[in-house]
C-alpha cells in the first residue's frame, strides 16, 4: 500500500489493532468487484485483519478506513455470533450437499 495512504487511513487502522489485538494488513486485489473486503473469517487463524482493496480505486483510504471501521464494530460489539452455525445449520448443509450427488 503506498506510504500517503497508510498515513491517511492510520488512525482506524491503530485503533482497529489496539481494539483486535491483530495487525492489519492492506493486499491488492485487481479481482475485486467492490471496492474493498475486510476478511474477518479468517482472522481467527491467520492472525491478522486483512483488507483487500481494488487498486485502481481512487478512494483507497476511505475504503481502508471503513473496512477498519468495520473491525472496530465488530469487535467492540461482538458479533462474532454472527459468523458462526448452529450444529443444526451444519447438519442440514452437509445433508442437502450429499443430496446434490
Amino acid at each position: 500500500m503506498p506510504e500517503t495512504t497508510y498515513k491517511q487511513a492510520t488512525g482506524l487502522i491503530r485503533e482497529a489493532e489496539k481494539i483486535s489485538n491483530l495487525p492489519v494488513r492492506v493486499t491488492w486485489d485487481y479481482t475485486l468487484q467492490v471496492g474493498a473486503v475486510l476478511h474477518l473469517s479468517e482472522a481467527q487463524w491467520s492472525k491478522q485483519l486483512r483488507i483487500s482493496v481494488k487498486p485502481t480505486r481512487p478512494d483507497i483510504p476511505y475504503l481502508v478506513g471503513v473496512q477498519c471501521a468495520l473491525a472496530i464494530r465488530f469487535y467492540t460489539q461482538r458479533e462474532q455470533r454472527h459468523l458462526t452455525a448452529s450444529q443444526v445449520s451444519r447438519d442440514k448443509a452437509v445433508s442437502e450437499f450429499r443430496e446434490l450427488g
